[in-house]
């Protein structure tokens, strides 16, 4: 082919030599639609070839909107690929033209491709707001703007938000059906298929995916054809339905992979599919023969960074399973190894939930290798990754599950201190309900929330100088010996907080949260959940550092080394009313 394509890309430049340039552009969109034939059917390699071929000349003829088309044909390609940075670059050039053409619809599509390269790049806001952009131009070609939907709706899949995720496939496949695009109406419906996979709602899954399946077969979409029979099939909850139909899934599979036989993506498809089938049966030998099959597609060359991510997954939580019922500690030595390379994937690829999700699973392990020091700091990370990023399910979920730590620390402290059997240590990880969710691939329903109780809420100075409190309830109001124990606790607090890099402790029956803002610390006592009472202590300091009355009282006491009381600033009190007591709704339920 590289022959083929060489010859054209002569015939090319002997026609800008004669000055022929619109027959030259003419042959040269010729070899760039073969590309995209290629890039269609997954050979991003031979596609990137033949694109890179062409551009020099049509760099020769200069004309500027074919050039611009061009640059970003091969940001796509790049993308593809796998090579963010220069996807990213290309979209840019594209778009720096299209901007000077003042060309609308290509200022539209450059502005998409820039949203695709920060999504693939992990920066989900930049993503968003390019995307938001081409969508806001009215000469938007209606396959951008179904291609920009689809972005939408991978980023705000990526984020946990399945509600808006779901909206913006079902806009991008109803422009699919009106366009008589089969392509991108497969590979939308997957997608569709993907998010009711993550709710768990493995019915409608699997008709999104029945229907993606049939329409990729009809035009030879080879990827979305593995890809649709390996979700299918993963989808089958095979303890309580029919084998016979994952099973049927599966000789499909391997007729699907039997016909390139020296496809690596076919047959890592077909071998993980497999695995996961063989890993529901009871008899060991399927059992070790299933994770034979994971260790070989992680050992082999890369297909599909999907395909090898979710292997790594699929052992890593095969051998955790393995390790509960087995009580065998030697598992541990092959699930570390495991995790770090999960870490390292989530962290190339910029996958938040992966990267959250790997701290979590180490955070339980770490309690069965009874460090509960280390277990709180791990689940700590996980749940700050999660918030920074907004993956509001999975903050519920790990701060759940940090809250369950710090109220069973004093039962995991007794199993570390007379060095209880693993048999134990597993017994009570085993239980837990939130740790059984981290296991499952999928966003799980995150717990229910409870506004929690408002205690004391106090701000301090440095070096530990109390500047305001203002306690909620009637038993800090008149117990001074509670409030003075308390602040003598509060520099062990801060201590703890910084040298372990944890976001609450507990003090008696109550959780303390802390944050700093300039020179001060505001410290919130509370009983019950932490999430709401997270959003709820963020929040104040948000309003209290952007309400310069409040702000420049503080900072006058603070000065003058006096106390704050109450009376001295009433428009505190309210703000403090208003989002500790008056705010009754969970941020989740108002937004």
């Amino acid at each position: 082919m590289r022959n083929s394509t060489y010859e054209e890309i002569n015939q090319a430049w002997e026609l800008i030599d004669d000055g022929k340039d619109e027959e030259a552009l003419k042959l040269l969109a010729k070899i760039g639609q073969k590309a995209g034939t290629y890039l269609f059917k997954g050979d991003v390699n031979k596609a990137l070839d033949m694109a890179l071929q062409a551009k020099e000349p049509l760099e020769k003829i200069g004309k500027k909107s074919s050039i611009a088309t061009h640059l970003g044909f091969l940001g796509h390609i790049y993308l593809q690929k796998g090579d963010h940075e220069a996807g990213l670059n290309y979209g840019m050039k594209s778009l720096t033209i299209q901007e000077e053409l003042e060309n609308q619809a290509g200022i539209a599509a450059g502005l998409y491709l820039v949203g695709l390269a920060y999504n693939y790049k992990g920066k989900f806001d930049q993503a968003i707001e390019f995307c938001k952009r081409s969508l806001a131009i009215k000469e938007i070609y209606p396959l951008t703007e179904a291609n920009t939907l689809s972005c939408l709706g991978l980023i705000y899949n990526m984020r946990g938000d399945l509600y808006h995720s779901k909206r913006y496939f079902e806009k991008c496949i109803a422009i699919a059906e009106k366009l008589n695009n089969p392509g991108l109406l497969a590979l939308n419906l997957s997608f569709l298929g993907g998010n009711h996979a993550l709710k768990g709602e493995y019915d409608t899954a699997r008709k999104y995916y029945e229907r993606s399946l049939e329409i990729s077969e009809k035009i030879g979409y080879s990827l979305s054809i593995g890809l649709s029979l390996y979700h299918m099939i993963y989808t089958i909850d095979i303890p309580t339905e029919s084998m016979k139909e994952a099973e049927n899934k599966l000789e499909r599979l391997r007729k699907f992979a039997e016909q390139k036989k020296d496809s690596k993506f076919r047959f890592h498809v077909y071998s993980l599919s497999k695995a996961f089938i063989l890993s529901k049966s009871g008899r060991s030998r399927d059992r070790a023969e299933a994770e034979k099959l994971a260790k070989q597609i992680i050992e082999d060359r890369i297909s599909n960074p999907s395909i090898h991510l979710s292997a790594v997954i699929f052992l890593c939580n095969f051998l955790i399973r393995e390790l509960i019922n087995s009580n065998d500690l030697t598992i541990l030595e092959e699930i570390f190894p495991l995790i770090t390379r999960l870490d390292n994937i989530a962290e190339k690829t910029h996958s938040y939930i992966g990267l959250s999700s790997v701290k979590a699973i180490e955070s339980a392990l770490a309690l069965i290798q009874m460090n509960f020091k280390r277990a709180k700091q791990l689940i700590t990370e996980a749940q700050r990754i999660a918030e920074f990023h907004s993956l509001k399910p999975h903050t519920q979920i790990y701060s759940a599950f940090n809250d369950r730590l710090l109220e069973q620390q004093e039962m995991w402290e007794d199993l570390e201190k007379r060095n209880a059997p693993i048999s134990e240590r597993i017994t009570q990880i085993k239980l837990d309900p939130i740790f059984n969710l981290l296991l499952q691939n999928r966003i799980p329903e995150p717990p229910k929330l409870v506004n929690e109780q408002p205690v004391l809420l106090i701000i301090i100075a440095e070096g530990g100088v109390l500047l305001f409190s203002f306690p909620f309830s009637d038993e800090w109001k008149r117990d001074e010996e509670l409030f003075s124990s308390f602040l003598s606790a509060f520099t062990s607090f801060s201590d703890e907080f910084f040298s372990e890099g944890l976001d609450r402790v507990r003090f008696g029956q109550h959780t303390v949260l802390l944050e700093t803002i300039n020179s001060f610390s505001v410290c919130y006592l509370y009983k019950g959940q932490t999430y709401p009472a997270k959003q709820k202590l963020a929040k104040f300091i948000e309003r209290l550092h952007n309400t310069p009355s409040i702000w420049q009282v503080l900072e006058k006491f603070y000065k003058t080394n006096q106390v704050l009381e109450i009376e001295d600033i009433p428009s505190l009190e309210s703000l403090i009313t208003e989002i500790f007591i008056t705010e009754s709704l969970l941020p989740h339920q108002s937004s």
